[in-house]
């Protein structure tokens, strides 16, 4: 079944995807420090819309009175691909004796995802640890990609 999407989640789909297309190398030093920092900013934008709409989704599903409706799996498991496409595989590996990771990692093993509550906590835990600002002497090993 495909998915149904909103107009403004489509168009960030196609901005993403175009961004991904032409991800040309920038030689200013300026310019990639300015890009990082704007990207960072929307990740974090993201990360709050993403957040919205779980709770819309357990909103949902509370009206469901507790029965997972079916269309409900689909959406929850895909907020948790997007949040491990967004902290980059080689960082959650890099990453994974992190207590945070591990168990944002360990949602990949489960049949279903859990409550959204719960989701919303693991997510924003793992995401928190990749994206947080860091000190200019803070651990290094985080930033990586």
């Amino acid at each position: 079944m495909p998915l149904v999407l909103s107009d403004p989640v489509a168009d960030v789909v196609a901005v993403v995807d175009k961004l991904r297309a032409d991800d040309r190398l920038i030689t200013s030093p300026e310019m990639v420090l300015g890009d990082v920092e704007v990207l960072l900013e929307a990740v974090s934008k993201l990360q709050a819309v993403l957040v919205r709409r779980l709770r819309a989704c357990e909103a949902a599903l509370d009206a469901a009175g507790g029965y997972l409706l079916p269309a409900a799996s689909g959406p929850l498991r895909d907020l948790v691909l997007a949040a491990r496409d967004l902290a980059g595989p080689a960082w959650l590996a890099a990453s994974a004796d992190d207590p945070d990771v591990a168990a944002f990692t360990a949602l990949e093993s489960t049949p279903a995802p859990p409550a959204p509550a719960d989701l919303d906590e693991v997510l924003s835990r793992v995401l928190w640890a990749r994206f947080a600002p860091r000190a200019a002497s803070g651990d290094a090993s985080r930033q990586q990609a």
